[in-house]
């Protein structure tokens, strides 16, 4: 008996050991994109889960009278259901069984690791997590800044090209493979106005993080944030430099210690309130401009026209919207070989993915969100929350008004933002966590 204990425990020591150490790693080339090995990289999630499934399996088994698992384990199968019908029927629809089965498994296995690292937060940092989630955008961010303004010849060639040219100054150069090749996209600065606005928001993150308890977390950081922020300025990306400015504030009245909660909680919607009403007013002006240009050009230089109507995905994107929606149907979709975009994933994927695809995504980040709401409420640690919250709500800010891309699966942020909610549902269940612990402790599995 003693000996079946320590074998046990002997595999726990083990397992805290090895499953950080290729976590952190397959985070940060996720990340970085490196070599575009996505593929490469969800299976050796898999692998990786396929050493710690089974205490998160025994810890749902005996989570399932609270209600916290049934919203887990709705987010879980809203989106298996919706990477299978997105890769299975959608536009982008991939033949090879294979492929797909690792596609979705492998998505899913970072979704997996979370929950692992949510289970034993006591023994596994996530904060390394996040750290490596920032360095790697930030890194991905920096490599494609240098490559850029080396290949347009200066820094501000938005405005500064305005002049020459309106196709130049909408183009950057994005890494396709690995850090030794890039190649030039038309929509480049929207694609690289993701990246850098998710990297950018370990700004927000900051004002929570004390740099001497958290050293390298707080580095990390600061230096994904740089990158990112860098990038916005350095473009220039005038509207993912608005957004940033408006999240700052609201992560900065989360900040300001008010005793009274209900005056906090004026200044938190009131300024909600009026950041919203900015952007309909701007979104209406961009729509006038879209339909009257030349009401504009008349009065404003190159220079101003660029700075106030970068290409933004949604705005750019609104006269395809009629386009996708005559092609909606329940499964998939009646385009055959050609992608229309809209410029937000939502609609996306219901004019590309059909009906259902849409549902169960709008279920998947409904849930999450509330789980995230729940999790700031829970956790103690102000440093941690700031970070997750920045990375998924800059990443949903993203892909809801400025997406770039066929199919947000294959998205290589999208892997750890996964991880992340992961860790997050299952730290919400911190009560049944106590009665494994405990059960385990009986066990002679003294997890602590």
């Amino acid at each position: 008996m003693k000996k079946s204990s320590s074998k046990s425990q002997s595999f726990l020591d083990f397992l805290f050991s090895f499953v950080p150490l290729l976590a952190v790693e397959l985070v940060l080339l996720t990340a970085m994109n490196f070599a575009t090995q996505q593929l490469t990289y969800r299976l050796l999630a898999i692998v990786i889960l396929a050493f710690c499934i089974l205490p998160v399996v025994d810890a749902l088994q005996r989570a399932q009278k609270n209600m916290g698992f049934i919203f887990l384990l709705l987010q879980s199968l809203c989106l298996i259901l919706y990477m299978g019908l997105s890769i299975f029927f959608g536009v982008n629809k991939n033949s090879n069984f294979t492929i797909v089965i690792a596609i979705i498994l492998g998505s899913y296995a970072f979704y997996g690791i979370g929950l692992y690292y949510g289970l034993f937060e006591n023994r596994l940092k996530i904060k390394n997590i996040i750290a490596m989630t920032y360095l790697g955008i930030g890194l991905y961010t920096l490599i494609c800044l240098i490559r850029t303004i080396y290949g347009m010849g200066t820094p501000f060639y938005v405005l500064i090209l305005a002049n020459i040219s309106v196709y130049l100054k909408y183009q950057a150069r994005l890494i396709t493979f690995g850090i030794f090749g890039t190649q030039l996209f038309d929509y480049g600065v929207s694609i690289l106005a993701n990246f850098a606005f998710i990297s950018a928001s370990g700004l927000f993150t900051l004002f929570f993080i004390d740099h001497k308890k958290s050293p390298f977390y707080f580095y990390s950081v600061l230096f994904g944030g740089i990158c990112g922020l860098a990038t916005i300025i350095l473009i220039p990306m005038p509207f993912a430099l608005m957004v940033f400015i408006i999240l700052m504030i609201g992560f900065l009245l989360f900040k300001l210690k008010i005793n009274n909660k209900h005056l906090r909680l004026s200044l938190l919607i009131g300024f909600g309130v009026l950041s919203l009403i900015l952007m309909i007013l701007y979104a209406v002006f961009r729509l006038d401009f879209h339909n009257n240009p030349t009401r504009y050009t008349k009065v404003l230089s190159p220079a101003a026209i660029a700075l106030l109507t970068p290409r933004i995905g949604i705005i750019n994107g609104f006269g395809n919207i009629k386009t996708l929606f005559a092609n909606t149907q329940l499964i998939g979709s009646k385009f055959t070989s050609t992608v229309v975009s809209s410029g937000s994933v939502f609609l996306d994927i219901l004019g590309q993915d059909g009906i259902l695809a849409f549902v169960f995504l709008c279920v998947f980040i409904g849930v999450t969100i509330y789980q995230l709401i729940i999790f700031w409420l829970r956790c103690s640690q102000r440093d941690l929350k700031a970070g997750i919250t920045a990375l998924v709500i800059s990443y949903l800010v993203t892909i809801s008004v400025n997406y770039v891309g066929s199919n947000i699966t294959d998205d290589f942020v999208f892997l750890p933002i996964v991880l992340l909610v992961g860790y997050i549902s299952m730290h919400n269940l911190d009560i049944q966590k106590t009665q494994v612990n405990k059960e385990m402790q009986d066990k002679n599995l003294d997890l602590e």
